[in-house]
């Protein structure tokens, strides 16, 4: 098994540290890595009450077959947005569908389709890619551009990290690989950037050297 396989017994859990008085997940919608798109990560959080809002990628790779062949081509992208930043313009087209009945993942309403572009200004390259989602929110509760926020809010939170364990951490260049060591240093990273932001640190790298100057300071930030 993988080393991220270990997340996926891990789900349900969480849910019910986020319904501690049992009142269900009424109103919260759950963004999850692709790895979680699955039936019964959608149905944990279905039968609790909640949402789920899914990317679809190669681990589930007869939905995301499903989902490539809906008839997208007669429906125009119902959201388009640009920005312009880093050197680069980034383009996003959103298109949803009604998921078809032959599409069996529970409580599923929409399919999506994100076509992603990028255009470098300097090198002028132009890259793109087609992303597919799913989701058991309903077209009257949440149309392409609010589907769009969900999942640009989840990428962004996604890529930060992924950026400050990269940058800060040089996760990259770890040597570590054997048993679940990876996994393990990647949860460390993890608490570690959680706590320094806790803290109010908004440069992991700056707060790195602070605390590595003096491991005093550490014990007193974490308590111990």
């Amino acid at each position: 098994m993988g080393e991220k396989t270990n997340e996926i017994p891990h789900l349900p859990a969480l849910l019910d540290k986020l319904d501690p008085t049992g009142n269900g997940l009424d109103g919260l919608v759950i963004t999850a890595d692709a790895l979680h798109t699955l039936p019964q990560q959608a149905h944990a959080i279905t039968s609790r009450g909640g949402h789920y809002l899914f990317t679809v990628k190669a681990n589930a790779k007869t939905l995301r077959s499903q989902i490539a062949s809906a008839n997208w081509a007669p429906n125009q992208p119902q959201y388009r947005t640009s920005e312009k930043a880093h050197g680069r313009t980034s383009t996003w087209e959103v298109t949803t569908l009604n998921a078809p009945a032959r599409i069996d993942f529970p409580a599923s309403r929409q399919i999506l389709r994100i076509q992603r572009g990028r255009a470098e200004h300097h090198t002028r390259q132009d890259t793109g890619e087609i992303v597919y989602a799913i989701t058991s929110l309903p077209p009257e509760t949440a149309d392409a551009a609010a589907l769009a926020g969900l999942l640009r809010g989840h990428w962004g939170i996604e890529n930060r990290l992924h950026w400050v364990r990269d940058t800060a951490y040089n996760e990259d260049a770890s040597q570590v690989r054997a048993g679940h060591g990876a996994h393990v240093m990647a949860s460390l990273r993890n608490l570690a950037i959680s706590i320094l932001r806790l803290a109010g640190h908004t440069n992991i790298t700056a707060a790195l050297r602070h605390y590595g100057r003096d491991p005093q300071r550490a014990t007193k930030l974490t308590g111990l």
